[in-house]
């Protein structure tokens, strides 16, 4: 009856793993007794995150630098006014 059991159980851990329902509990579990994150988005997406960040970043520097331009444009003109 014990290796009916034994059997049975690792049966299930062998489903549950399959099954990606063993991953998810040892994430949690992992969570909540080291207090550990674990990853939650795939490279994928973290590039595409990332890559999204980059494009606007830049277009916000391509725009300090035509406000820059602009305003070195106006004094050079302001001086040769003078």
């Amino acid at each position: 009856m014990d290796i009916e059991i034994i059997a049975s159980l690792i049966t299930a851990a062998l489903s549950m793993l399959s099954l990606g329902i063993f991953k998810e509990l040892s994430e949690k579990f992992i969570r909540c007794e080291f207090g550990k994150t674990v990853l939650e988005e795939t490279y994928s997406q973290k590039l595409t995150r990332l890559t999204d960040s980059l494009i606007k970043s830049s277009s916000e520097v391509d725009e300090v630098l035509r406000e820059l331009s602009q305003v070195a444009s106006d004094r050079e003109e302001s001086i040769r006014k003078l």
